[in-house]
């Protein structure tokens, strides 16, 4: 079975933007605007890592709670680093994006020897 890459990311045409960049580049992917389906979903589904971008984060009281809870590899995407918990070891990208960057760590996050390199 192959592994999918959730996307959470509030903004619509973001959202759809990364599951594009994504997609084009053989990937499977599944999104939603919340954290919180992410969390359903994450039982029921096979997911190799998760692409979140902090607005989704914050708009949730618990935001970094519910991450924490994830088992797989976060990409996060942030227009500024804001102050992150100590625990957070996902990869950060800032954005404005540009989609080879995010296709590497996803890449990365999905085959850890390759980031190691």
């Amino acid at each position: 079975m192959r592994r999918s890459i959730f996307v959470v990311a509030q903004d619509d045409g973001l959202r759809r933007s990364i599951a594009f960049a994504l997609e084009a580049e053989g990937l499977l992917v599944m999104s939603s605007s919340s954290l919180r389906t992410m969390r359903e979903v994450s039982g029921a589904a096979e997911i190799g890592c998760a692409v979140i971008d902090e607005d989704a984060i914050s708009s949730e009281e618990d935001g970094w709670h519910v991450v924490r809870g994830f088992a797989v590899p976060i990409v996060l995407l942030a227009d500024r680093l804001r102050t992150m918990p100590d625990t957070f070891s996902g990869t950060v990208l800032l954005k404005p994006l540009l989609g080879g960057r995010l296709v590497e760590a996803v890449a990365g996050s999905l085959n850890p020897k390759v980031r190691s390199k």
